[in-house]
């Protein structure tokens, strides 16, 4: 069995950080989340930009490495354009 620590639906969305360690106490085998996308709408699509903040995103990836080091485990995150 793999165990898969998603801690939310897209990076920028906002996750609970106690839900996230207590993710990281059932010891999964990889954390993955979805890296966002640019098709929300024509908008973002034609201006080549997010839907979240560059600054929730940074500190949720900021949050997600460190809890990937103390997992000692992979991280992915993937997202489309």
């Amino acid at each position: 069995m793999t165990r898969v620590l998603v801690p939310c639906g897209a990076l920028g969305l906002g996750f609970n950080r106690a839900a996230l360690a207590a993710g990281i106490a059932a010891k999964p085998d990889i954390i993955a989340i979805d890296g966002g996308s640019t098709d929300s709408g024509p908008s973002y699509l034609g201006t080549g930009t997010s839907k979240y903040s560059r600054a929730s995103n940074k500190a949720e990836w900021r949050d997600l490495m460190v809890a990937r080091a103390d997992a000692g485990v992979p991280l992915v995150i993937w997202g489309s354009l």
